[in-house]
């Protein structure tokens, strides 16, 4: 059985939107829905959660649940990098370079399930 959720209005705290993300994003609980997982993150993310700004930069960058937009990602893994998010710092160098992107680092994950 597949249900709905989602939470309450007056509980916006960045972690438990962030698995709510996760729960749309991985199938858990709820049917899998990218446009809801990436709904989720932005809210969590709104709340500066570096998490969270991960998982929608990967979403943008691959055009999962939103329209793909390279510098929407860029801006969210930057800001995630700087709250030192080790993923999006990695990530971050993976997009400022390209050539070694291209020639030694495997590519982007489809999915991060940060917690």
């Amino acid at each position: 059985m597949q249900c709905t959720y989602a939470l309450p209005q007056d509980l916006p705290t960045y972690t438990s939107t962030l698995k709510v993300g996760l729960f749309y994003e991985n199938g858990t609980v709820v049917e899998e829905d990218s446009m809801k997982a990436a709904e989720y993150y932005s809210r969590s993310a709104n709340l500066s959660y570096a998490g969270a700004q991960h998982n929608l930069a990967i979403f943008y960058s691959k055009g999962r649940g939103v329209e793909k937009d390279e510098e929407k990602a860029y801006q969210l893994y930057s800001r995630a990098a700087a709250m030192g998010h080790s993923g999006s710092q990695n990530n971050l160098g993976r997009l400022l370079s390209p050539s070694l992107a291209a020639h030694s680092i495997p590519p982007l994950p489809q999915s991060r399930n940060d917690v």
